[in-house]
């Protein structure tokens, strides 16, 4: 057995147990080493999952004892933890650091190619063939007396097929506990607030104004050539709440100053193997040091919720009773493989379908083709619990790497334990987040939210909001027509996009140039493109012609 924590600084040790982060062990705040001396007393696998399930926090747990070595994550898995099991057994915080140690089967070409069409590699796997990732809520044993690996999960998000629509009073109670430990966990520090205007952020200010917690300083990031509309409306929030508001602005000029070395050891340090680094979070920093913020003597919080799933899914899915196999396909492959565009998509999506229906938690489209509307919707937000929410939106790493301590109160355990009993219906486009932000809104400033923020409640310019709707309209004609709009969209858009988008300046114009953008999504292109990047330069290798040989321009590869 050997472990390896590469990233040591974040880490507490309690003899042979390793914490990271912390949690609210039955209604009890626990630091990390708390939570290691708790951790280290437990004698049985048992033991151990009771203290994990109790947890409500952000946290990683490795602990050993004499029978076998256990490594957990938290619930939405804020601290990833990578193993292997060759020659050995390989434990760490650092996929790269396992893969050099232990892994003898080179990089997986089936991950390499999905990671281009969703920024990360699904389920247990990562771009090497030995290295494994820790899912959502999972403890896994590795037993000293026999090789291999038992794995399972301690906490499953996994609503329920209920028909009771949400009680508001209720929904207060658990946000306000929520936010609550968010301030036990401040204990008096500067709240670090990102605020977008928008509704999660929202509700976290303005129940932060109505528990009495004044020490709030609120940011909103843009880029340089992008609208306002976003940080006015943050700002007018802030201003209402008495809260200090800062606008981190980024340009060309800053992305310019991160250097190819600087940023490669950004990537090494943070690793790459199961999903991409944000390299805009390093100028985030930057900029909150030159508005006064020390990133160590804060506490960060962002408005990452659970109900992004269903803000994107169509009214219609409200509406339904059943959904079938190629409807509910369908909505995953739109919501999460919608980053790139292969020219040979239909044989990657029929490959990748599966794969996404497999390693649901749910068991699904098993036994027929159709399933009730509140089970395929399990299905749903269960994978963007599992895969998306971890591995894209809440990207931990990055932050805590730079030295932010980090909470998220609306990843709180207690709010998924509420979201779990309701409607479905409620959750599609985050319907009862959005009257729930409307009433708190109306409660603590007096303000009619869509008046504020539109009739769809963002912050939006009504061209953004045209723009939105037009999108809509494409992704509802048939694929064929979709495919050719969004190709013709995306060959404009790539003929100017060096010059218009700084995030792109972290590389040459020549080693832009040279990759073949035309069927990218602009959502995540930035990472794409860094992703491409590191395989251009050799990071990674991968064997036979693949679809990464043919973003760069090398179709003829082989070997």
């Amino acid at each position: 057995m050997r472990i390896q924590l590469h990233h040591d600084s974040q880490w507490v040790r309690n003899g042979d147990t390793m914490v990271a982060g912390s949690a609210f062990v039955d209604g009890e705040q626990l630091s990390a080493e708390d939570l290691a001396d708790r951790v280290s007393k437990t004698e049985s696998e048992d033991e151990l999952r009771r203290v994990l399930s109790r947890g409500n926090g952000f946290f990683s747990v490795i602990h050993q004892t004499e029978a076998a070595t256990f490594a957990a994550v938290d619930h939405v898995r804020s601290w990833p933890l990578y193993y292997a099991v060759t020659d050995d057994v390989y434990v760490s915080d650092s996929a790269e650091w396992v893969h050099d140690a232990g892994a003898s089967r080179g990089y997986d070409p089936i991950a390499a190619t999905e990671y281009l069409f969703c920024c990360f590699v699904s389920g247990k796997d990562t771009l090497s063939r030995d290295v494994k990732q820790l899912r959502a809520g999972e403890l896994v044993r590795f037993d000293d007396s026999e090789p291999g690996v038992q794995s399972g999960r301690y906490f499953v998000h996994s609503p329920t097929e209920s028909t009771t629509s949400i009680d508001m009073d209720e929904l207060d109670e658990v946000v306000e506990g929520a936010v609550g430990r968010l301030i036990d966990r401040a204990d008096g520090r500067t709240i670090l607030l990102g605020l977008s205007g928008g509704y999660d952020s929202r509700i976290i200010a303005l129940m932060l104004h109505r528990l009495g917690y004044e020490n709030v300083v609120a940011y909103t990031t843009q880029a340089a050539a992008s609208g306002s509309e976003n940080v006015e409306t943050a700002r007018s929030l802030a201003d209402d709440l008495d809260f200090e508001h800062i606008t981190v602005t980024s340009g060309a000029a800053d992305y310019g100053r991160i250097d190819g070395s600087a940023q490669m050891k950004l990537v090494e340090d943070i690793g790459y193997l199961s999903e991409y680094p944000s390299i805009n979070k390093v100028i985030q920093r930057r900029k909150l040091e030159a508005g006064g913020i020390d990133p160590e003597e804060v506490v960060h919080v962002l408005g990452h919720q659970l109900l992004g799933a269903g803000t994107f899914l169509p009214a219609w899915v409200r509406e339904q009773h059943t959904l079938s196999r190629a409807e509910f396909t369908d909505l995953l492959w739109s919501l999460h493989y919608s980053h790139w565009e292969a020219s040979s998509r239909t044989q990657w999506r029929e490959l990748f379908e599966s794969r996404m229906v497999d390693q649901i938690p749910a068991s699904l489209y098993h036994s027929g083709t159709v399933e009730p509307t509140p089970a395929a919707m399990r299905g749903i937000e269960q994978w963007y619990w599992q895969e998306r929410l971890p591995k894209f939106i809440t990207i931990r790493r990055e932050y805590e790497y730079l030295g932010f301590d980090m909470w998220y109160p609306l990843l709180d355990k207690e709010l998924f334990s509420f979201f779990q009993r309701s409607d479905h219906r409620d959750r599609v486009e985050k319907r009862a987040l959005k009257e729930y932000a409307a009433r708190l809104d109306r409660e603590v400033r007096g303000v009619r939210l869509r008046d504020e923020l539109g009739g769809d409640g963002s912050s939006q310019s009504p061209a953004n909001l045209l723009w939105n709707q037009i999108v809509r309209l494409v992704h509802a004609l048939p694929d064929p027509a979709t495919e050719a709009i969004r190709r013709r969209y995306n060959e404009y858009r790539s003929q100017d996009l060096y010059h218009t988008d700084p995030r792109y300046r972290i590389v040459s114009e020549e080693t832009f140039d040279s990759f073949s953008f035309a069927n990218v999504d602009d959502n995540a292109l930035h990472r794409t493109l860094l992703y491409l990047y590191l395989y251009e330069n050799g990071y990674f290798t991968l064997p036979g012609s693949t679809e990464l040989d043919r973003a760069v321009g090398r179709a003829g590869k082989s070997g």
